[in-house]
């Protein structure tokens, strides 16, 4: 079966004294995208798509851990010292009346803790 739901994931760090090019400079990843939320709080996020919610989205989480993983002590530094925080989002845009979820293997848990991340997953009908 072809799932037609989309999914994507994306890496996320934000505070209100952060200086993204900073960021950058420390982790040698140019961002997705880098803005200011609703709370006026600088963020910087990298984004990696899924083609289908179903066996893609495995693959784009474990893609975000090897990118992310070799500078979680560096990333966790950096957050705690500079007062920022981190957040790993995961999104499910549902079509057709599919069946979605997320499997949290043992791997990304461990990365969402040494990361000091937490999760955050949407599912938009």
């Amino acid at each position: 079966m072809r799932y037609t739901s989309k999914a994507y994931t994306y890496f996320s760090i934000s505070g209100k004294n952060f200086d993204t090019q900073d960021f950058v400079n420390l982790i040698q990843i140019t961002p997705t995208k880098v803005g200011e939320n609703r709370l006026g709080e600088k963020f910087w996020e990298y984004k990696i798509e899924a083609t289908d919610s179903d066996q893609d989205l495995d693959k784009a989480i474990e893609k975000l851990i090897q990118i992310f993983n070799p500078k979680s002590n560096e990333i966790q530094a950096y957050a705690s010292q500079k007062g920022l925080y981190i957040k790993i989002f995961v999104v499910i845009q549902s079509k057709n009346n599919e069946d979605n979820g997320v499997f949290l293997n043992r791997n990304f848990i461990k990365f969402l803790g040494d990361m000091g991340a937490e999760i955050e997953i949407d599912i938009y009908n």
